[in-house]
């Protein structure tokens, strides 16, 4: 099983340095800012020369021991005593009287683990050998003609014969015996499905932890290296010109409503907007939160202010899984053909949820988005925008004009973005105050 940990910075999270045997490289802001494969090994954070890293320390990467087993136990919502959870939590509360974040997480593990039950971490077994000598012989053919199609290198000529042998074999086991009936079987004799995840190194499959880690941490380093810019902008985001190390935040003197603390109806709002029930790395998945009773709540309201207030931010949440999930239809072994998902800590995700909601009300409520933008707005989508073109159209054709459409995709947009831009542009609308150190 592969490990990615992911460093997730608020207030200084514009300069996260990947370091490692073989490569090293930083993000700017980028969706996925430090990936590791889980060995017991450590990376000296020793960066080149030629890391963008605006002037601000460097984050190490810290090794984590590889487990044996093939999947994080998880709770099982379904089963959870909720009744008996917030009774739970809330001696836990009173006993304890948690002070941070840390303390708080710790609390609610607590009632969680004593409360409600876990699935397995330990691998399900094989399927029971039923099938007769044919199919077996099958079986075997077609496993020995997908190890061939592993060892080649996509490049390779014999790659597409080899393809052919697999998908003959395949149909061929599949004949023997309906898709259905392999479901049915393998549910029955409780066998789990584990993938190996395979990618191109050197013109050959590697499924090593560290090299896939490796690997996968070079490429996404890659997407926002410096390097990738023109020299035009290398020369004008260089540190010494703009960075954000010399940016300085001024303090609120208009005692703006967007620094004030956070109301119960805003943590309210926040807590309904979330769903699923994937944990984080601190084992805290939504349910936990929404189910909390309500001085578990006013606690962790009273908690987020004080983070509010003093500009600070957990460790652990700075920490992420990153599962590399194959795009549909793609080769897996390709890195470019992977979308990395980050499963960031729950509680971090509500609290940057009533901070997004903040900043958006003081940019629709001050009129600073262009009306011609409609992702990431409220009351916007794809549908006001295909009116609004719908309607220019129309009103072309009415008026026996041309219509020129000029269609722009600009791949990884997020990864190469200039923070010290960003700021810029929100302090000159009249940003000020803790707000920004969250942005």
């Amino acid at each position: 099983m592969i490990c990615f940990v992911q460093q997730r910075r608020m207030m200084d999270r514009r300069s996260c340095c990947i370091t490692g045997p073989t490569s090293s490289a930083s993000f700017n802001g980028n969706p996925v800012d430090v990936l590791q494969d889980a060995s017991n090994t450590t990376w000296p954070p020793s960066p080149p020369d030629d890391v963008f890293s605006f002037d601000l320390p460097h984050v190490q990467l810290f090794a984590a021991a590889i487990l044996a087993v093939t999947r994080r136990p998880r709770l099982r919502y379904d089963e959870a005593d909720w009744k008996s959870y917030g009774a739970t939590f809330q001696s836990l509360l009173q006993q304890r009287n948690p002070d941070s974040i840390e303390s708080l997480t710790e609390a609610i593990n607590a009632a969680a683990s004593a409360t409600i039950p876990k699935i397995s971490s330990i691998p399900g077994r094989k399927a029971l050998r039923w099938w007769n000598e044919e199919t077996k012989k099958a079986v075997k053919a077609r496993r020995k003609a997908l190890r061939r199609v592993k060892r080649l290198p996509i490049d390779d000529p014999d790659m597409e014969n080899a393809l052919c042998i697999y998908r003959e074999r395949h149909n061929q086991c599949r004949q023997l015996c309906s898709a259905e009936l392999w479901g049915k079987v393998n549910a029955l004799s409780d066998k789990r499905r584990t993938a190996t995840l395979h990618i191109q190194v050197d013109g050959a499959a590697v499924s090593d932890s560290g090299i896939v880690a490796d690997k996968l941490g070079d490429y996404f380093a890659d997407l926002s290296a410096i390097s990738k810019y023109e020299a035009t902008f290398q020369r004008l985001a260089n540190p010494s010109n703009s960075s954000v190390s010399s940016f300085r935040v001024s303090p609120d003197r208009n005692n703006l409503r967007i620094n004030h603390d956070f109301t119960w109806q805003e943590l309210q709002f926040a807590l309904s907007r979330s769903n699923g029930k994937s944990a984080g790395p601190d084992e805290i998945g939504y349910p936990l939160l929404k189910n909390l009773p309500i001085p578990g709540k006013v606690k962790m309201l009273e908690l987020f202010n004080q983070l509010g207030q003093t500009d600070s931010y957990p460790e652990h949440w700075r920490e992420s899984l990153i599962v590399p999930i194959p795009k549909a239809n793609e080769p897996t072994r390709d890195v470019a053909k992977l979308r990395p998902i980050a499963f960031t800590c729950c509680m971090a995700k509500v609290f940057e949820r009533m901070v997004n909601r903040r900043l958006k009300q003081f940019l629709e409520s001050g009129g600073f988005l262009d009306h011609c933008q409609h992702a990431f707005r409220q009351g916007h989508g794809t549908s006001t925008y295909f009116a609004t073109l719908g309607a220019l159209l129309k009103d072309a054709k009415d008026n026996r004009l041309h219509t020129e459409l000029v269609s722009l995709d600009i791949a990884k947009t997020f990864n190469p973005t200039w923070m010290p831009a960003v700021l810029k542009q929100l302090v000159s609308w009249g940003l000020s105050g803790h707000i920004i150190h969250f942005v």
